[in-house]
């Protein structure tokens, strides 16, 4: 006797259903308010530069830093009788002397970047602090970050 062989089970190809592509969402625009026009700078008041950035032990500025520095530089133009002290700051970390000249540097390399931005030597001066003006205690992480910052002072 012969047994036929079994036909094999055929299976439907299957079917792949990809997703609906997503849209392509708009680009977001940020519209900057215009430099502070109707705000009354008063000579000697400071402001921190919360969004300059450098690397530990170094003066090299971060390109993270540049859209604050930007901010900076609209200031100035939008003001052109302001003058401004730039100011470096330290935590205590380290030698009295390696912060001093830590925080000069530091200062210097944001003078330097608004130079060549077109900010006139005349309007801007920079020194180093260094550890001298803390604005928190320097016995904690987040004090010691605070007081690492760079500051402008209206002259």
């Amino acid at each position: 006797m012969i047994i036929p062989e079994p036909i094999p089970e055929s299976k439907p190809e299957p079917v792949i259903i990809a997703p609906e592509p997503e849209p392509i969402p708009e680009p977001v625009k940020v519209v900057e308010p215009p430099p502070t026009d109707d705000y009354n700078f008063n000579t000697g008041e400071s402001v921190v530069m919360k969004n300059v950035f450098f690397e530990t032990n170094s003066f090299e500025l971060k390109s993270a830093s540049f859209y604050e520095l930007n901010r900076l530089v609209d200031l100035l133009k939008a003001h052109p009788a302001m003058r401004i002290e730039i100011g470096g700051h330290t935590d205590s970390t380290g030698s009295k002397d390696y912060n001093l000249s830590l925080s000069e540097k530091r200062a210097k390399a944001v003078y330097q970047y608004l130079l060549e931005r077109g900010i006139s030597s005349s309007r801007l001066t920079f020194k180093g602090y260094g550890d001298n003006q803390p604005i928190f205690d320097n016995d904690t992480e987040f004090g010691r970050s605070q007081n690492r910052r760079t500051e402008f002072k209206i002259l």
